[in-house]
């Protein structure tokens, strides 16, 4: 692993579940939806060889991290009908602890943002996600602007293009 990151992220909604996205599902269950009963499906189906996608369904896109052409994580963006901003874009982001403190999460979301996506993204970071300082910052560094947040996550937002975001937000409570 070099010191100086070359980041770049390619789109591959092929991309498979290895170890390292393994552990990282694992560790965040919660961000990935996913309960103990998906999880002992998924790692079983791992253990048993199968060839599971990230992307896990059609509608997804998934973007590889790449560190100096090492797989340093990956971006998975989920078409979303929120119902305060509308139609939009999921952003997931993670990358894996090896390569975390480098500004790899930073470049890979500037990055992201420059692909013209023609959709308001939105990301939602749990509390309980160890990492929640730092993706606030990246996401704010990245110009994202703080939505909402309630007793289980804190929700941020990029307006892109001409995507129209409503001025007058009305928060449920």
């Amino acid at each position: 692993m070099s010191t100086t990151p070359n980041i770049a992220i390619i789109k591959n909604n092929k991309l498979l579940i290895n170890d390292d996205i393994l552990k990282t599902i694992n560790d965040n269950a919660k961000v990935f939806n996913m309960d103990r009963e998906d999880l002992t499906v998924l790692n079983n189906a791992f253990a048993e060889g199968m060839d599971i996608p990230l992307a896990m369904d059609n509608k997804r896109e998934v973007y590889e991290i790449r560190n100096n052409n090492e797989l340093a994580g990956a971006i998975i963006l989920v078409p979303e009908d929120d119902p305060v901003v509308g139609s939009c874009i999921e952003v997931d982001i993670f990358v894996f602890k090896q390569y975390q403190t480098l500004g790899i999460g930073k470049k890979a979301i500037e990055l992201l943002v420059n692909l013209g996506l023609n959709k308001t993204l939105i990301a939602n970071i749990y509390h309980k996600n160890k990492a929640k300082g730092g993706l606030i910052s990246i996401l704010e560094l990245a110009n994202f602007k703080y939505l909402d947040s309630d007793d289980e996550l804190v929700t941020y937002y990029y307006k892109v293009g001409n995507d129209t975001l409503q001025t007058q937000i009305q928060f449920k409570k």
